[in-house]
């Protein structure tokens, strides 16, 4: 997954830097930096908030009623741009979620083999996350070159797919951060200003000027 560096930008939040959707220039910078990696946290700092309350301050500019319908707007908008649904995405992690180790490799007390790539179907192919080949050659001691080839496949991980097809259905739900967000779900703009603002100062961090009265 690629990184972002951690570029602090100087934001001013107030009535007057409000668009059309009614968002502030760092809570537009939050949805927009949210919409890379959906890690509030991250988004948070990465939108200019302090690294020390990002976690605090994320979760509340989350649960900001503006911007969390703001950022269903955008979700939905690019679901439609490249016709991939919530739905499709579930299919595709159940593939490998639930897929079985004998789709693609048999094994007795011998050895294990491989299935041939051509007699895999199209599921069974998508669990396979990378295959390497290696060529050994060795020479006996009547001088004859025999000459083999190791393979090695590996396939995606199965928990990690169905830890987040868990995490789509509302399984493992963090009510902490839950709590968290829907604390904030009605605050208006100057309320969250100053609650970041007053969590930033209590962390050392001088809060970000602001043009409001």
């Amino acid at each position: 997954m690629p990184t972002f560096p951690n570029r602090r930008r100087k934001l001013t939040d107030g009535p007057s830097q409000k668009d059309a959707d009614g968002l502030t220039d760092r809570q537009r910078a939050f949805i927009r930096e949210y919409l890379v990696d959906l890690n509030a946290s991250a988004a948070a700092i990465r939108a200019g908030y302090a690294s020390k309350t990002a976690k605090d301050t994320g979760a509340k500019v989350l649960g900001h009623p503006v911007v969390a319908k703001a950022i269903k707007k955008a979700m939905d908008e690019r679901a439609k741009r490249t016709e991939i649904t919530a739905d499709m995405v579930l299919r595709e992690l159940a593939k490998v979620g639930f897929s079985d180790l004998r789709d693609v490799a048999t094994w007795t007390e011998d050895g294990v083999e491989f299935k041939p790539s051509a007699d895999l179907d199209d599921d069974a192919a998508k669990t396979i996350k990378s295959v390497r080949s290696k060529r050994r050659t060795t020479t006996d001691k009547e001088g004859n070159i025999s000459e083999t080839v190791e393979l090695e496949i590996t396939r995606e991980d199965k928990v990690a797919a169905l830890e987040k097809i868990g995490k789509h259905l509302g399984m493992f739900i963090d009510r902490r951060e839950v709590k968290e967000v829907d604390e904030f779900s009605s605050v208006t703009d100057a309320e969250l200003e100053r609650e970041i603002a007053a969590e930033e100062a209590k962390r050392g961090k001088a809060p970000t000027p602001s043009t409001e009265d």
